[in-house]
């Protein structure tokens, strides 16, 4: 099983000296991914519910709401590592122009040796009106499942033709010429986030895999069959889905202090009907029982545990990496 790292691409920490720091760290402490969020749009107001600890008693002048376009991130740091892989988790696909993703993906794709993995959504609720409005896309919000079914399959097939001709229901293309095409045979991965009917739907007729937030391990094999069931339908019997898992990481040999830091950083963000702390399988806590838990979801056929580490500083978010990869990663590889 990979174990992935959540990129700091907004909130407090997200500057580029941090962003650089914190991928190298990474790569050193021998992390398999990267992972970049996205929104088109994210003002002070949606910087300050999404991390409200970090804006109390702050104007909103004051707060700094960087959100780092995720092509561009990961093209700095393709460039500045060599092993780790890199994804989007995930990148809100309706807002953008196919052609031009896809062309974007594959270059970055052969640059940087065939690491991309490109995870891809709809487009949060919450955000939406945001997203789709800064883009200029207001018209396609209500519409933004069935753009990201046919942006995928553009996509598809610009990587794998060698010249794009797409007549679809909302895009034709005439005469894609683009190389050089993905250096991954058979195209980047793309994955699909959440865990809706629709996404689950989305994954099963046309994705290599699925990013899911607080999937317990007890329902892994229930979600690969029930990925296996809708896939059939539509041919792709056998196909081996790759499963992401991300969980929020706040370690500390006392667990007390562990769950108070995680409260309060999280207040507000709880995702996926899970519990933040305390109990559940977020790795919150002291460094046995995060041992535990990633070898429950390893057991269980998870690919890829994400982690999102949680610290107040930027010193204490590359603890929290140090002390997981030496604490619970080499422990667990040692006796392994």
């Amino acid at each position: 099983m990979r174990i992935g790292v959540a990129l700091p691409a907004n909130g407090p920490h997200a500057s580029a000296s941090f962003l650089r720091t914190f991928a190298t760290t990474c790569e050193q402490l021998d992390y398999d991914g990267l992972w970049v969020s996205d929104h088109m749009s994210w003002s002070a107001r949606h910087a300050a519910a999404r991390f409200p600890a970090w804006a109390a008693g702050k104007d909103a002048d004051e707060l700094r709401p960087n959100q780092y376009e995720p092509v561009a991130t990961l093209g700095y740091l393709a460039g500045l590592t060599t092993r780790i892989r890199l994804g989007t988790a995930i990148l809100v696909l309706p807002v953008r122009n196919p052609v031009v993703l896809a062309r974007e993906i594959a270059s970055l794709d052969d640059l940087c040796g065939g690491r991309l993995s490109l995870g891809v959504g709809v487009g949060g609720t919450n955000l939406a009106d945001s997203d789709f409005g800064a883009a200029g896309v207001s018209h396609l919000k209500r519409r933004r499942g069935q753009v990201t079914d046919e942006w995928i399959e553009v996509i598809k097939r610009v990587w794998s033709e060698r010249v794009c001709n797409y007549h679809g229901a909302l895009i034709d293309v005439d005469d894609a010429w683009i190389f050089p095409k993905p250096a991954q045979r058979g195209g980047v991965p793309i994955l699909v986030g959440g865990d809706s009917e629709h996404a689950l739907g989305r994954v099963a007729r046309l994705a290599d895999g699925s990013i899911v937030s607080r999937l317990a391990p007890a329902d892994v094999a229930r979600r690969r069959q029930d990925l296996a069931d809708r896939s059939a339908p539509f041919g792709r019997d056998g196909v081996h889905f790759h499963m992401v898992v991300s969980q929020w990481l706040s370690i500390d040999d006392d667990e007390a202090v562990a769950v108070t830091r995680a409260e309060r950083a999280l207040t507000g963000v709880q995702r996926g009907g899970g519990p933040i702390a305390g109990q559940g399988t977020n790795l919150i806590g002291r460094p046995p029982r995060l041992r535990e838990i990633v070898a429950e979801y390893e057991s269980a056929g998870v690919d890829e545990l994400m982690i999102q580490p949680i610290g107040e500083s930027e010193h204490e978010v590359l603890e929290a990496l140090r002390r997981f990869a030496g604490d619970v990663l080499c422990v667990m590889r040692r006796a392994g």
